[in-house]
């Protein structure tokens, strides 16, 4: 088999990790996170004691998956508060959290998400290694359309803006969701020139049958577009 070729990776030092070196770090960094969250955290403490397990127990991936019980939305959502509304889930002092988003809440009540900017920099790192095969360069235009309330909008941000160089258009409000909108929105989007858009899965479905029903052929509309992102997967004309 031919070597990979450096040139065609976003970050070859990662991606091209030899298998043993992956495994490693990997089970290096489980370590420092079960025992930061242990000592950090009411939760996990107190369901690694109930089971029996002290951090030291867990030294493999297999150990933690074979020891440590499954934990669940649910156990945020049961015990959070007024005083707590991580729910005892909290690693870090609140005045050290620097965002502050809610999930959706399409399975129930919106969970509370706290965040710092380090790691909405590593998320729009590992987001911008995703899109880097679609050919994305700097200077094109990643359009955000409808996701700009989520977490997950800063974190695109990130990954178009300081890792690849783009220009981010945050058009506000969702689009497509009534027919009025299809002028006016592709018109916009027009404008934009966007090399990759992302959206929510109903509004591409929505996006789609309009723009069947009306005959614009996407490809018109949108000559520069390499790539659509929908519930964070990347769909390509090649995929």
């Amino acid at each position: 088999m031919a070597e990979p070729d450096a040139t065609d990776a976003f970050n070859p030092e990662r991606e091209f990790m030899d298998r043993e070196e992956i495994e490693d770090r990997q089970e290096r960094m489980l370590r420092e996170k079960v025992d930061h969250a242990y000592s950090n955290t009411e939760h996990y403490r107190e369901t690694f004691d109930e089971a029996g397990i002290d951090p030291s127990d867990v030294k493999t991936i297999d150990d933690y998956q074979r020891l440590v019980p499954t934990m669940l939305k649910e156990d945020v959502r049961d015990n959070r508060s007024v005083d707590d509304p991580f729910g005892g889930f909290l690693a870090i002092d609140r005045d050290e959290v620097d965002y502050l988003h809610t999930s959706t809440g399409t399975t129930g009540t919106p969970t509370f998400m706290p965040v710092q900017h380090e790691e909405v920099s590593a998320a729009g790192e590992l987001l911008a290694r995703t899109l880097y095969p679609a050919g994305l360069e700097a200077g094109d235009v990643g359009l955000n359309a409808g996701m700009f309330y989520h977490l997950y909008s800063r974190m695109m941000e990130v990954a178009y803006r300081e890792h690849l160089g783009m220009t981010h258009f945050n058009r506000g409000g969702l689009p497509f969701e009534v027919e009025s909108d299809l002028d006016e929105d592709t018109e916009l989007w027009e404008m934009a020139d966007p090399a990759i858009i992302n959206m929510t899965h109903s509004s591409l479905q929505k996006a789609t049958t309009l723009l069947q029903e009306h005959d614009v052929d996407p490809s018109e509309a949108f000559p520069e577009l390499k790539a659509v992102v929908t519930a964070g997967a990347v769909v390509t004309g090649t995929a």
